[in-house]
């Protein structure tokens, strides 16, 4: 045992203030714990001056019983040599038999030599009675004066149940202190909305500051709700990307706009996202998705910031009419113009989406992005290349799953998905002339998916008609689509 180990030890008898005296040295006692007749391995017997006393009368009635008990060593003591043994003068310390254990400081008192070797302190003759008394009177001083200068990690369990008065306020303010930390700091949810194609994706990415969108200049690329969250030392602001608003008859229209419409109930604030211009001369004017969405939004009670995105390709002359147009319809919270491409008025619109949040602790750990899983982005990535090499509706009827995925360590993430599509004609289109299209497809998706995982990937694309999945329910659940809700 090292010094450090014996004051850890001395320290733990001295805190358990109120308790009984420490136990005599003689034979040691078993743990509570830990019965004696479980304890394994070699113990070794340390006799003191009132078991050997003791011991001649016992032992002698017991002696034949002891005998029988088996061939553990250092486990016993022996009557004949215990009755004969002669008493030491009082005040002399006591010279105990060599210790053949290699762990029988776990298994033993520590000797008064053993202590002053540790210690460095001189030996003592006094009695054990005496020790005793001072003990607790070093106990009572340790107890009034000491325990105020512990810092918060030496507070143990047993301890702070019996704490004095001062210990107990000076805990009390550390706790206090703590909720005081907490007190400003703010944390809820932001949901994105508007028409498809508005830069929803492209704004949500540069909110949090990484690509956990996809984006394509086809509209519609995002089919399900995608959280982003930002954090910094005064609020937590979760971001919700939803698909772009539209009207279709297929049941995965349906389920994109039933998606982005349940977003805003639990959304402490909603961002409409605007273009700057509409149409293709980037005239001024109100969409018709915005008015209906406004409309919706009128008796909601939320609070609704108005956005303006890609005021980089307008002169700024031209937006204070767009800006005009739509607060002539609608009473907004705020209103932002911005550009999700370049990052002009990013920090102002964080900021102003912080100030109306309610005051709360953060949700996600301050390095949290997102809560959506690997396997998720994998096969977005996958989509995301098929929306930008192919053309005409094939990106619309495709879906992806992640049949396999197996992480292989220093070997790589071996990935096996599937493009699934309604149409053999559509199948032909994606593998392309000896397979060419569907390996650069795999190649782009293989490149994004290694620098989100940060390690090496193999990924192997296979393509599969599923006819119809688009108009059916249930193929739609079983590739994935599902409010999860």
């Amino acid at each position: 045992m090292t010094q450090g180990e014996f004051k850890n030890k001395e320290n733990k008898s001295l805190s358990s203030r109120g308790q009984s005296k420490p136990q005599k040295q003689g034979n040691p006692t078993t743990s509570k714990t830990e019965p004696r007749t479980n304890r394994q391995g070699p113990k070794s017997a340390v006799v003191n001056k009132k078991q050997s006393k003791t011991s001649d009368s016992s032992n002698q009635n017991q002696g034949q019983a002891t005998k029988t008990q088996g061939n553990t060593r250092n486990n016993r003591v022996n009557p004949s040599k215990s009755s004969s043994a002669k008493p030491k003068p009082q005040g002399q310390p006591r010279n105990p038999r060599p210790n053949t254990s290699a762990k029988s400081h776990q298994d033993r008192h520590l000797t008064t030599q053993e202590v002053a070797k540790i210690t460095g302190r001189k030996l003592i003759s006094k009695p054990e009675e005496e020790l005793d008394d001072e003990l607790e009177e070093e106990e009572d001083w340790f107890d009034e004066d000491m325990l105020a200068q512990l810092d918060e990690d030496d507070f143990e369990d047993e301890v702070i149940e019996e704490q004095s008065p001062k210990r107990r306020k000076i805990q009390q303010t550390i706790i206090e202190d703590d909720a005081e930390a907490k007190v400003g700091f703010k944390c809820g949810f932001v949901t994105l909305i508007g028409a498809p194609n508005v830069g929803k994706s492209t704004l949500l990415n540069r909110l949090v500051g990484e690509n956990i969108a996809i984006t394509s200049y086809r509209p519609q690329t995002t089919r399900n709700r995608i959280p982003g969250v930002h954090t910094d030392e005064k609020a937590q602001v979760i971001f919700i990307d939803t698909p772009g608003l539209h009207e279709g008859k297929s049941v995965l229209s349906r389920f994109m706009g039933k998606i982005a419409i349940d977003s805003i109930a639990d959304s402490d604030v909603v961002a409409l996202l605007i273009e700057a211009g509409v149409g293709k001369d980037l005239e001024v004017g109100i969409s018709q998705i915005a008015k209906q969405v406004l409309e919706s939004l009128k008796d909601k009670g939320k609070r609704v910031f108005l956005i303006v995105n890609k005021i980089d390709r307008i002169p700024k002359e031209h937006i204070l009419p767009v800006i005009a147009a739509y607060r002539e319809l609608f009473d907004f919270q705020e209103i932002v113009p911005v550009s999700g491409l370049t990052g002009n008025g990013i920090d102002e619109l964080i900021e102003l989406f912080t100030k109306y949040l309610p005051e709360g602790p953060a949700l996600y750990p301050e390095d949290h992005l997102t809560d959506l899983p690997e396997r998720f982005f994998a096969s977005e990535m996958i989509r995301e290349q098929l929306f930008r090499r192919l053309s005409q509706e094939v990106p619309y009827a495709t879906a992806v799953t992640i049949d396999s995925w197996l992480d292989q360590g220093a070997g790589g993430i071996h990935i096996e998905a599937t493009i699934h599509v309604e149409r053999d004609s559509q199948k032909g289109i994606i593998i392309g002339k000896g397979g060419q299209q569907l390996k650069l497809i795999g190649t782009q998706a293989r490149q994004k998916i290694e620098k989100l995982l940060n390690t090496r990937v193999h990924l192997h694309l296979l393509v599969r008609v599923e006819a119809k999945w688009t108009h059916s329910e249930k193929l739609m659940k079983k590739l994935g689509y599902e409010d999860k809700k």
